[in-house]
């Protein structure tokens, strides 16, 4: 878990840093104190959040790679102030980057992302502990909890992007205006996200909600389109409502054992329609991208970060479902690696979107990820035994 730990470290100084085009002298001492107490500097919303978010996954994991003991909260403590220093650094070098403006500021709401992903780390880890059978003979670690835990917070996460609120009787009534006006239906979309929602109830059927009755799972999906229509430029759309209903209909008449392996089989085409969409010949050829993550860089940064969400989502849960099902981790990293080259180079001649190495890349970081979680809950679980 360190080395993930390190790899984000690594990913968020990327982020932040790109396009490494630095000029510029020294900036004075008594210019940067008065930089770090600035906080005239008028930020947005979306720039607040974005900045929240950018460090959540270094928090959540450093919580995750630290075993229970009595010097948790001290080594919590010094992991915590590590990243401040790091999000103020990465802040001080953007002086010298001329496409970016630094401000003291950002940091600070780089340091609510770090706690935030801390108590997210600590509960969904505590939940899992406290809901793992009390017989030792069980084989059975809080990483077998916390996984699909995971997973189905991300599907939530997809959902809920960009998580800016808004309480306004007029954004209401824009939220569900596409459902008062004419229908336009996307079967692309529907079979997407059917499979997404499909994936969604399965990972609610896992411990300790597998006693979780079938139809008090849709009670998740009313809850979740709620919320949506309270996010900032969400919309919520017949396609929406259809995928979901679709999706419990098959969840509920479907036996468990024929929907965990069908749901590998699904997954293989929504991530297909994930990339390529829509279904056309690419007239002139995209391009390919070999610079790992410089698609992201480029464009919408929201847009950007919703698909690299739904992504996610989509590509763990495929790597998730392989090691359930056929393979060892590395097998599901090498099978999950390969469709994702296939598809991405795919992408040249279809599509409208160019094909990164991006893609099989980040499905072989995910599926390291996920097997270092459930190898240090393992440990745990073999020193507990002892």
């Amino acid at each position: 878990m360190r080395y993930i730990l390190l790899l984000f470290v690594i990913l968020i100084s990327y982020g932040s840093l790109y396009p490494f085009r630095f000029s510029g002298d020294l900036i004075p001492s008594s210019l940067l104190f008065n930089w770090l107490v600035d906080n005239s500097y008028r930020t947005t919303r979306a720039d607040i959040v974005a900045n929240i978010l950018l460090f959540v996954p270094y928090g959540f994991v450093s919580i995750m790679a630290l075993s229970t003991t009595r010097r948790l909260l001290y080594l919590s403590s010094i992991l915590f102030i590590a990243g401040a220093l790091l999000a103020f650094i990465l802040q001080y070098l953007q002086f010298y980057l001329p496409a970016r403006i630094p401000t003291a500021s950002d940091a600070w709401y780089n340091c609510i992302g770090i706690l935030s992903g801390m108590m997210l780390a600590h509960s969904i880890k505590q939940y899992s502990h406290n809901h793992i059978p009390n017989e030792l003979a069980t084989p059975m670690d809080w990483s077998q909890i916390t996984i699909p835990l995971i997973l189905a917070l991300l599907w939530v996460a997809w959902r809920l992007f960009p998580f800016i609120p808004l309480f306004s009787t007029k954004s209401i009534i824009a939220a569900v205006a596409p459902l008062m006006k004419q229908p336009e239906l996307s079967i692309t979309i529907i079979i997407r996200d059917t499979i997404g929602w499909l994936v969604f109830f399965y990972l609610l059927t896992r411990s300790p909600f597998d006693h979780l009755p079938r139809f008090r799972i849709l009670k998740f999906v009313f809850y979740i389109l709620a919320l949506e229509i309270l996010v900032r430029g969400n919309l919520i759309t017949v396609n929406d409502l259809l995928s979901a209903l679709c999706a419990f209909a098959l969840f509920a008449s479907l036996p468990t054992d024929n929907l965990q392996r069908g749901l590998t089989k699904a997954l293989v085409i929504a991530i297909f329609l994930t990339l390529i969409t829509p279904l056309v010949s690419a007239t002139p050829y995209n391009e390919y991208l070999w610079l790992p993550f410089s698609g992201l860089m480029k464009g919408n940064p929201w847009a950007n970060g919703e698909a690299l969400l739904l992504k996610i989502y989509f590509y763990a849960s495929f790597i998730y479902l392989l090691r359930r099902t056929w393979v060892g981790w590395g097998g599901a990293a090498m099978i999950s690696c390969g469709l994702l080259l296939v598809i991405s180079l795919l992408q040249i001649l279809f599509g409208h979107s160019n094909g990164e190495f991006t893609e099989p890349l980040l499905a072989g970081l995910i599926a390291w990820a996920i097997s270092q979680l459930e190898k240090v809950a393992t440990e745990e679980r073999a020193m507990a035994l002892k």
